[in-house]
């Protein structure tokens, strides 16, 4: 059965004029043919709603169509209320407030809502909303306003999220059930710098009553429930993308699937001068990037790596124990072709270079033996799997689609190998030992998209464990080691049970219990929140959908299994269109804090956005799928049009607009509180990107005891709309108290991929675990200890691959170089 949306059909494309734009014009048009209904619903058909009869029930509309014709309604209702007032405050166009709203309107007196007392942590002062502030009618309504508006110099960002809409019986029209009432909850965030020169956050819940006045809608009454101020005259972060070279990457617009559309970022010290060089994928020629220990990156010419393109992972890794930096790349290619139809029989996908020294690499050919055909390669992860002192690594195969060709994910028939992983022979190469190591109860005989890929000793048993994240809402499985090299599915035993569309792992001991923790991430839309609350409380339907999950942290309680701790943590709104997490002690105070990337896809209108449109259709599964992946067509319909429509989406205006989807994004920081709390200060503390975030590594670039954050966003989706490839945040804490651990195994791996590192200070203990990589991003191989304000660590326990500890004592703050069964070097 076909949903209801109520958008113009017939003129909405009146501007469409080029090829492109007709082809954008055309799929839009299918989709909105696909999940159009007849809108107005006669009472009759309602009657299982209102105490009808089973026999009155008969033919009654299915409820769920209902909740679809309410959200078509209610985005006419933010188009025609919500957009506006957002433009005003932005605008600082207190005066616009009159045309918006009823004669007897009322809101909150902004001006007064900040109570006077305040906490204050590290640099940020945080203060409380009164909520028993005076109600203003009409015209002091809108003075006070003006005087709100007046303490910023600038709003950088302003947001009014509805996340639920409530109209009731009454509040209907008797003869189709329309609403002429309804109450829009919304999230509500303001940032900007007041007039003083401090940054100021404003946010919380606002309760935004409207009501149908002719053929538009006005606001009744605006109700600021809930709130909170942030400020800061002293960001921690310095933007220092342009200083550091960085800013010289080429950018291209996407040309890819929506999320598949970013890249790969490593950081290792390839050379072996102590500084942290870079790697950066793209959709051209991979860049090789020499770092200076202050900040600054310079190409690298010469190196012997080749122009290598559509490079989704590198791994910089010590693979055969030489002491030197290798290099692992995986390319977006299926196994018989390098993407540029020039090498139909090779195997292209896996790239392998060997570090020679002096700064030289050489390109091993053929470096899997026993290969088979696969899909396209995207995730890749490095850990010693099978214990024998040497690096192997796992990859993905999700192949070209993504989670916008809509429908069951098991129906696609994928025909090639969706992961493999590959064992290192200990001298020169790998072999492909896939049917003999992974196991799979879950994903056997049904798809797998792994997006990303993250290898953990999860449980803490000193093997290492694969974690994959799969973005087409299949269950992200969690590969746990049993020894030899083979590993058997188990995430359902875990707790961690994500089915929805997987983007990213994290994985660190948040509250320094000893046990680890993880944080995951999903696609999420806003109109998938909305949705699903409105339509339980209005049509008392519930339905679990996929793209409501962003942001999902789960608490270790030992022996592998997890508790979901989201909401408990304060984490409920970590943004949209969520991509890379990753843990970072930022202000070293010992306790790990959060930081997550957003935005899917920014066009060049924020109010131009196909989220509502793509989750009714996610809800329905309508769209038809292509049954293979390795041949057929790569681009669905949704990706058709954000690529090429150009026009009102919302109706017949005349508008040079391209469209989004869950763009215009902030980046998030959750700085840990203690007790298993956190508090968002990205704007705060500099770093809330807007740019379509990807995936995040961290670094100490300038080598001060402070971990710098380093960001490659996805591709911008259309030329106009540009931001850097690659951004770099500096850290400038003035807490400079840490200790850097890296590791030198002899018999484990050299890198000391999978060890446990312990840091007793005082009463407290904090872990830290070696990996590898972190999905499509590597970060530096150390291990950080910020010390709050400790100058030393009272005892360091490191527990190797092989299960051996080593101890240490009085370990000064600085930089610490441990070698296995040996003894240790420290700079201090």
């Amino acid at each position: 059965m076909k949903l209801a949306i109520s958008l113009m059909l017939g003129s909405l494309f009146a501007n469409a004029t080029d090829h492109g734009i007709t082809e954008g014009r055309t799929k839009l048009n299918k989709i909105l043919n696909e999940v159009k209904v007849k809108e107005n619903v006669s009472p009759d058909k309602l009657y299982s709603f209102f105490g009808g009869t089973k026999e009155d029930m008969k033919g009654s509309i299915d409820p769920q169509k209902l909740c679809h014709i309410d959200e078509s309604e209610f985005v006419n209702i933010r188009n025609k209320t919500v957009y506006p007032l957002i433009d005003l405050f932005k605008n600082n166009k207190s005066s616009e407030l009159s045309k918006l709203i009823t004669s007897n309107f009322s809101m909150n007196d902004l001006s007064l809502l900040k109570d006077k007392r305040f906490q204050k942590s590290g640099n940020i002062k945080e203060y409380n909303w009164d909520g028993k502030n005076k109600i203003l009618k009409n015209a002091s309504a809108i003075k006070g306003l003006k005087k709100y508006l007046s303490q910023y110099s600038k709003l950088e960002g302003v947001e009014f999220k509805t996340i639920k809409y409530l109209s009731y019986k009454k509040d209907r029209n008797p003869k189709n059930f329309h609403m002429n009432k309804a109450t829009l909850l919304t999230r509500f965030d303001f940032r900007g710098i007041v007039k003083s020169g401090a940054k100021r956050n404003d946010r919380g819940f606002a309760q935004i009553n409207v009501v149908r006045s002719g053929n538009t809608w006005k606001i009744s009454d605006i109700n600021f429930i809930k709130g909170e101020t942030l400020t800061t005259t002293k960001p921690t972060f310095k933007d220092i993308t342009i200083d550091s070279g960085l800013a010289s990457i080429p950018v291209y617009t996407r040309n890819e699937a929506i999320r598949r559309g970013g890249y790969a970022i490593a950081v290792g010290d390839y050379n072996s001068d102590g500084n942290q060089d870079m790697y950066v994928g793209s959709w051209g020629a991979g860049k090789l990037l020499s770092g200076d220990g202050k900040g600054g990156f310079t190409p690298v010419e010469n190196s012997g790596l080749e122009n290598e393109t559509l490079v989704k992972t590198a791994i910089f890794g010590d693979f055969f124990n030489t002491g030197k930096q290798d290099l692992l790349l995986v390319r977006f290619v299926p196994t018989n072709t390098d993407g540029k139809k020039s090498d139909s029989q090779k195997f292209s996908d896996i790239v392998f270079y060997k570090n020679q020294g002096a700064g030289k690499f050489v390109k091993t050919e053929s470096p899997v033996s026993n290969r088979v055909v696969a899909s396209n390669a995207m995730p890749g992860t490095a850990a010693d799997m099978n214990g024998d002192g040497f690096l192997d690594f796992y990859v993905g195969f999700p192949g070209s689609l993504d989670f916008t060709f809509i429908g069951d994910a098991r129906k696609i028939m994928q025909g090639a190998k969706v992961q493999g992983l590959f064992t290192n022979n200990g001298k020169d190469g790998f072999k492909d030992t896939t049917d003999h190591s992974l196991y799979s109860k879950n994903t056997e005989g049904q798809g797998l998209f792994p997006h990303s890929a993250l290898s953990y000793d999860y449980d803490q048993d000193n093997d290492m464990d694969i974690i994959v994240l799969d973005d087409r809402g299949n269950l992200s499985p969690i590969y746990k080691n049993i020894g030899n090299g083979k590993f058997v599915e188990v995430a359902d035993n875990t707790g961690i049970t994500n089915n929805d569309l997987a983007m990213g792992a994290a994985g660190g001991d948040i509250d320094n219990d000893g046990i680890v923790d993880f944080a995951l991430t999903n696609v999420n839309f806003v109109a998938a929140e909305r949705w699903q609350e409105s339509c339980a409380a209005n049509w008392h339907v519930k339905k679990a959908t996929m793209g409501n999950n962003g942001l999902r942290l789960y608490k270790g309680a030992g022996a592998g299994n997890f508790v979901e701790t989201t909401h408990i943590s304060g984490l409920d709104w970590a943004g949209e269109g969520m991509a890379g997490v990753e843990y970072v002690d930022y202000n070293n105070d010992g306790l790990l804090d959060i930081y997550v990337a957003n935005g899917l896809w920014s066009g060049t209108n924020d109010k131009q956005d196909l989220s509502s449109i793509f989750f009714r259709s996610l809800v329905e599964n309508n769209h038809y799928l292509i049954d293979e992946m390795y041949f057929g067509e790569t681009e669905s319909d949704f990706m058709r049009v954000l690529n090429s429509f150009e026009g009102d989406i919302h109706g017949s205006k005349k508008l040079k607009a391209r469209p989004s989807m869950a763009g215009f994004q902030r980046n998030r920081l959750f700085r840990n509180n203690g007790g298993g709390k956190f508090t968002e200060v990205g704007y705060l503390e500099g770093v809330d990107s807007i740019a379509d975030g990807y995936v995040i590594a961290k670094a100490d670039i300038n080598k001060d005891g402070a971990m710098d954050i380093i960001l490659r966003n996805g591709d911008p989706g259309v030329k106009e709309v540009h931001y850097p490839a690659v951004q770099v945040y500096l850290n400038n804490t003035k807490n400079k108290n840490s200790l850097s651990v890296t590791l030198r195994g002899k018999t484990s791996n050299r890198d000391g991929i999978g060890s446990f590192v312990e840091a007793h200070i005082g009463s407290k203990k904090i872990i830290r675990h070696m990996i590898a990589n972190n999905g499509t991003a590597q970060s530096e191989k150390s291990l950080h200890f910020g010390l709050g304000n400790s100058k030393k660590v009272d005892k360091l326990i490191v527990t190797w691959p092989n299960g051996k500890k080593q101890v240490l004592k009085n370990v000064k703050k600085g930089t610490l170089e441990i070698l296995q069964s040996t003894s240790s070097m420290a700079s201090n």
